[in-house]
C-alpha cells in the first residue's frame, strides 16, 4: 500500500471558506483545519470573546465555520449564521438607513430617553433579536425561555415589527412612526395598546418605532431563562465597492451592527443567557469606522481578536501558515486511509524552488494570508501532470502568471472605489515592466515619458497625486520598500518610505512583467 496520494487527489481548499466547508463537507474541513493558537476558540464558545477581526484572506470566516461546526455536536447548541454581504442585501440596507433616519426625527422632537445616533442600533437589535426568536420557535425543539408575560408580550410586539415573513429586515416606517395593521392591534392587550399608546378598537394605529424597539429590548432583558444555548454568527461585514455612497452607508450599517452585537451581549451576559453573538469584522471597516469619527474602540479592543500571520522573528520553518498545508495534505491523505504521514514536506515537494527552500518560497509569495496559500497552491496543482511526484520547480514557474493575476484582480477590487476602471488600467501601465528597485525620481521619468503617449497617464494625475497612489498601493502589499528589512504593510509596517527604494511585491511581479535593475 503506498504510504501517498497522487497530487491532483490532494485538498487544498477553496479561497471561500463557506464553499470548502459546502463541497468538501464537515469532516474534513473539521480534519483540514489548523487550529492556529491566536484564535482561542474557548473564548469564543464562553463568551469571552465575540469579535473575529482580520485582513481580507486572513481566516476569519475559516474560523467561524469551524467554530459552527464544533458547536454543532451538541445537540442543545442552536446556531443561527447570517452572512452580512450574501444574505443582506441592498434593499435590506437601504430600509436600515432609512429607518434609522425616520427614527432620529422623532427622536429630536422630544423622546430623551434615547440617543438619535444610536437609532440605526436600535434597529440591528430588533432585527436580531427577531431572528433568533423566529428561528428558535420554528425548530421547536429548544427551550430558551419561560413563557411568561414578558414572553408573551414580546412575542406580540414582534409581530407588529414583522406582520409578514417578508420583511426580512423592517417593514416601512415613515417619519418615524410604524403602522400597525387591524389583524397585529388585535392581539395587544390592554397594558401593551397603553405603553404604546394606541386605541385597539381603531383600523389601525401609527406608532413611534422608537417606543416599540425599547419595549421589545426592555421586555427581553427581563425574560426567564430557562436551558439551551445559542450562537448568532455574523460573517462577511464588509463595506461595498460599488460607490462612494454605498460605502459611507456601509460604514454606518456595519458600525451600528457591531454596537448592537455588543449591547446585546451585554444583557444577555447581565441576565444569565447563554445566548452569544459572533461576528467576523475585516480591518479595513475597523479602520474606515475609525476614520469617520464613530466610536467602537471599546467593544473591539476588550472583545475582539485580531489574526495576524506575519513573523518577523523566528524560523520560517515555524510559520503558522505551514501547518494550514501540511493539516490541508494530512486530511487529504486520511481520506484514502493512509496514517503514517512522516514529512510532508519531503513526501510532496521539491526541496528547493529558485535556489529556495521550498517552505520559505511559498511564503514570499504570499500577503500572509491563508488564502494566499490556498490560491497558490491550487494554481500550481494544475500544472501538475498525472504522473507527477512532487510539486517541481516548474509547476510553480508555470503557475505563477494564473496566481498574480489573480491576486492583482482580487486588489483591483479594493481599488475601485477611489479609482475608475480606466484609472486602474493607467496605474497598470506605470508599472507594467519596470525595473525594480525604482525611486521616485525613476518613477516621475517612467511618468513623464508615458504621458507622451497616453493621455490616460495626465488624467489620473490631475484626479490622484502620484503619492497618494503609492500609499494606496502600499496600503493593500501591491508596493514597499526594498533594503536590508523590508518594509510592506502586511508585514505589520504602517508607512511607506517615500524617498527610499521601492518594490513591487513578489506575487505580483508576474503580472507587471517586473525586471530587476541589477540585470
Amino acid at each position: 500500500m503506498k504510504n501517498k496520494i497522487p497530487l491532483k487527489n490532494i485538498r487544498f481548499g477553496k479561497t471561500d471558506a463557506f464553499n470548502e466547508l459546502k463541497e468538501y463537507g464537515t469532516e474534513w474541513f473539521k480534519k483540514a483545519f489548523f487550529n492556529y493558537e491566536k484564535y482561542n476558540i474557548d473564548d469564543f464558545i464562553e463568551g469571552r470573546k465575540y469579535y473575529i477581526c482580520g485582513d481580507k484572506g486572513s481566516g476569519k470566516t475559516s474560523f467561524l465555520r469551524y467554530l459552527q461546526c464544533e458547536l454543532q455536536e451538541d445537540m442543545n447548541n442552536l446556531i443561527i449564521p447570517i452572512r452580512f454581504k450574501s444574505e443582506i442585501d441592498e434593499l435590506d440596507r437601504r430600509s436600515i438607513i432609512i429607518a434609522a433616519n425616520n427614527v432620529e426625527e422623532i427622536s429630536a422632537e422630544g423622546i430623551n430617553d434615547f440617543k438619535s445616533n444610536d437609532s440605526a442600533v436600535l434597529v440591528w437589535c430588533v432585527y436580531i433579536i427577531n431572528k433568533f426568536f423566529e428561528i428558535y420557535q420554528e425548530k421547536g425543539e429548544f427551550a430558551f425561555f419561560h413563557d411568561n408575560q414578558e414572553f408573551s408580550e414580546i412575542q406580540k410586539l414582534l409581530k407588529i415589527v414583522y406582520p409578514r415573513k417578508e420583511n426580512t429586515i423592517l417593514p416601512k416606517i415613515k417619519h418615524g412612526q410604524l403602522t400597525i395593521e387591524t389583524k397585529a392591534l388585535k392581539l395587544l392587550d390592554a397594558k401593551l395598546c397603553l405603553d404604546l399608546d394606541v386605541d385597539k378598537s381603531a383600523k389601525k394605529a401609527n406608532v413611534n418605532f422608537i417606543k416599540i424597539g425599547k419595549s421589545i429590548i426592555n421586555k427581553f432583558a427581563k425574560l426567564e431563562y430557562d436551558r439551551n444555548r445559542a450562537y448568532i454568527i455574523f460573517d462577511e461585514l464588509e463595506l461595498s465597492v460599488h460607490s462612494k455612497k454605498d460605502n459611507k452607508r456601509d460604514i454606518k450599517l456595519v458600525r451600528d451592527l457591531i454596537l448592537a452585537i455588543d449591547k446585546l451581549n451585554e444583557i444577555c451576559k447581565e441576565n444569565g443567557f447563554d445566548i452569544h453573538l459572533i461576528a467576523s469584522v475585516r480591518n479595513e471597516v475597523i479602520r474606515s469606522v475609525y476614520t469617520t469619527g464613530f466610536e467602537i474602540n471599546k467593544c473591539i479592543e476588550d472583545y475582539g481578536t485580531v489574526i495576524t500571520w506575519n513573523q518577523r522573528t523566528g524560523s520560517f520553518s515555524n510559520n503558522s501558515l505551514l501547518n494550514i498545508l501540511e493539516n490541508k495534505i494530512i486530511a487529504s491523505e486520511i481520506e484514502y486511509g493512509i496514517t503514517n504521514h512522516g514529512d510532508i514536506w519531503n513526501k510532496y515537494f521539491e526541496p528547493t524552488i529558485n535556489n529556495t527552500d521550498v517552505r520559505k518560497y511559498i511564503l514570499e509569495y504570499t500577503w500572509m494570508h491563508p488564502r494566499d496559500i490556498v490560491r497558490l497552491m491550487n494554481n500550481v496543482q494544475e500544472n501538475c501532470s498525472s504522473t507527477d511526484e512532487l510539486f517541481t520547480q516548474e509547476a510553480f514557474d508555470k503557475a505563477l502568471k494564473a496566481y498574480s493575476k489573480a491576486s492583482w484582480n482580487e486588489m483591483s477590487e479594493e481599488l475601485i472605489l477611489k479609482y475608475n476602471s480606466e484609472d486602474i488600467k493607467t496605474i497598470k501601465a506605470v508599472f507594467n515592466n519596470i525595473k525594480v528597485p525604482f525611486n521616485l525620481k525613476i518613477l516621475n521619468e517612467r511618468i513623464d515619458q508615458l504621458s507622451h503617449i497616453d493621455s490616460n497617464v495626465d488624467k489620473l494625475l490631475k484626479k490622484h497625486q502620484l503619492i497618494d497612489i503609492l500609499k494606496d498601493l502600499f496600503e493593500l502589499g501591491i508596493i514597499g520598500n526594498s533594503g536590508q528589512r523590508m518594509i510592506f504593510k502586511f508585514l505589520g509596517d504602517d508607512e511607506l518610505a517615500l524617498i527610499e527604494d521601492m518594490i513591487i511585491h513578489k506575487p505580483l511581479r508576474n503580472f507587471f512583467a517586473v525586471k530587476s535593475r541589477n540585470t
